[in-house]
């Protein structure tokens, strides 16, 4: 698969692994700040990010990001920190209130805020402002993010492909004598699951990720196209999309859950527990777990385990999907002020390594300093808890790809990121965004049916001979087949246009 990064990687590039629409309905671009070429008049422009930890030096960063983009741009932006918690509520509370904001993140998803008519399309000034940006992201992915025919948000670049992977912790393994070295696949998991459970009953041999998933789902490799509300079950040449839950996969993988499940290997509250996979590993209560995989996944894992070491094995080829494009993009929303500033700085934004340093890390010296192998780390005396600035968003920011690599981390992280979607599938339906608008009633009716059935089969707490086929009448009896219909119609129009 062509790589996204190869013109940075030439340029020796290195960056970071983080720790830790409808019609255009907003105002017009104010012309006379955007003249091009011009320095009369400075564009303002507001920029919202993400945040976890301290912001109180957002303003030291504001400066130095302003002295690039107004000498580069003739911009001027002022930054507006939002909690990651609450991105999303604040995002919506401000384009609904007609607040001013220009450059954002589109959480909780690009194909939310067009459906609120929230976001402004992007064709025309990609075209006219941004061909550096639509250099680096590509065409292609450009044309994931279209909805009704026009591009609504820009990829963020941190990395598309991932495949499925098995999360253990190496000090569990130690303790217990297993070897996990001939671990390759799903098939393999039954004997090293009986092996834990035999030698510590008292300890999960295998939990969810998290809540919002079964391990049932988290080990399914199809393109879920966004919703698994009709998939496809062969990304890589499939043109026919399934009801997920009818097919023999899925049926196949709730009886191995249902199994783990009654020989004791899951915990007995596993469709209803608050418990994550990284919180019981930091317990020294499960042993493993199904989760996503590319590379540098595991420092992050590490961040949320209490210094206890996890390794991850992918057991499954790595994919591009339909929606790992679309997932995490930047937009322009319909109250932005001036669209030609907001395109300038996005186009900054996925150009220029010095800005997002800034933005991703802050002031060099202060609030992070170079080791010799070019990564980065705090300051002597600084730590997460006093640096002054300490974002821990940098996957929400344009170009991951542009920032520093953190220490820990391989300093060639971002070439194994290269190797490994160059080795990706490109699902089929890569670029296509489902319009669900004809079948919306049916659509909240079944995801309903899916949330009252789902857990409990694809975590293995109910029977699943008597279950399923329960489960798919409900489905049925909501509209499911209206909803695969339309989504046939539409997605065989997509592949007509390939």
């Amino acid at each position: 698969m062509k790589p996204l990064w190869k013109r940075m990687i030439a340029a020796g590039c290195a960056v970071t692994l983080t720790m830790g629409c409808s019609a255009c309905g907003g105002k017009t671009d104010s012309s006379e700040s955007s003249t091009e070429g011009g320095k009369d008049e400075i564009a303002e422009v507001s920029v919202m990010f993400g945040t976890v930890y301290n912001t109180d030096g957002t303003q030291e960063v504001q400066d130095a990001v302003n002295k690039i983009s107004i000498d580069e741009i003739n911009v001027e932006v002022e930054f507006v920190p939002i909690s990651l918690f609450q991105y999303g509520d604040q995002l919506n509370l401000m384009i609904s209130g007609g607040e001013q904001l220009d450059v954002a993140a589109a959480f909780p998803s690009l194909s939310v805020l067009y459906s609120k008519g929230q976001l402004m399309p992007l064709d025309d000034l990609i075209t006219e402002y941004g061909q550096g940006l639509a250099e680096e992201v590509g065409q292609d992915y450009l044309n994931g993010c279209r909805l009704g025919g026009e591009i609504y948000g820009i990829p963020i670049l941190c990395g598309f492909a991932y495949s499925s992977g098995l999360s253990y912790s190496v000090d569990l393994a130690e303790e217990l004598g297993i070897d996990m070295s001939n671990v390759t696949s799903l098939d393999d998991l039954d004997a090293i699951l009986a092996e834990v459970h035999e030698k510590d009953p008292d300890i999960y041999a295998i939990a969810a990720k998290s809540t919002s998933a079964s391990l049932v789902n988290q080990m399914l490799t199809c393109d879920m196209l966004s919703d698994s509300i009709g998939v496809l079950m062969d990304p890589e040449n499939g043109t026919t999309i399934e009801s997920l839950y009818e097919t023999e996969t899925y049926k196949q993988l709730a009886l191995k859950v249902r199994d783990w499940y009654e020989k004791g290997y899951i915990m007995k509250d596993q469709a209803s527990t608050s418990e994550t996979l990284l919180s019981l590993i930091a317990a020294d209560k499960a042993f493993c777990g199904i989760t996503n995989y590319t590379p540098g996944i595991e420092m992050e894992q590490m961040s949320s385990t209490n210094g206890k070491r996890v390794k991850v094995i992918p057991i499954s080829d790595p994919l591009v999907s339909s929606t790992s494009v679309s997932v995490s993009t930047m937009c322009i929303p319909i109250t932005c002020s001036d669209t030609t500033a907001a395109m300038k700085f996005l186009n900054l934004l996925y150009t220029n390594a010095e800005v997002i340093n800034l933005i991703d890390w802050g002031i060099e010296g202060v609030h992070y300093v170079k080791n010799e192998d070019g990564t980065i780390r705090y300051p002597d005396g600084v730590t997460a808890e006093t640096s002054t600035y300490n974002i821990g968003t940098q996957f929400m920011n344009a170009n991951e790809l542009l920032s520093y690599v953190w220490e820990g981390n391989d300093p060639n992280l971002w070439q194994e990121k290269v190797a490994f979607e160059e080795n990706a599938i490109a699902s089929n339906a890569l670029g296509f965004n489902f319009d669900s608008s004809s079948v919306k009633t049916q659509m909240t009716a079944v995801s309903n049916v899916i949330n009252q059935y789902e857990d409990a089969l694809g975590n293995g707490t109910v029977d699943v001979e008597s279950t399923l086929p329960q489960f798919i009448k409900a489905l049925k009896d909501a509209g499911i087949d209206d909803i695969i219909t339309e989504k046939q119609k539409q997605f065989d129009e997509f592949l007509a246009t390939k």
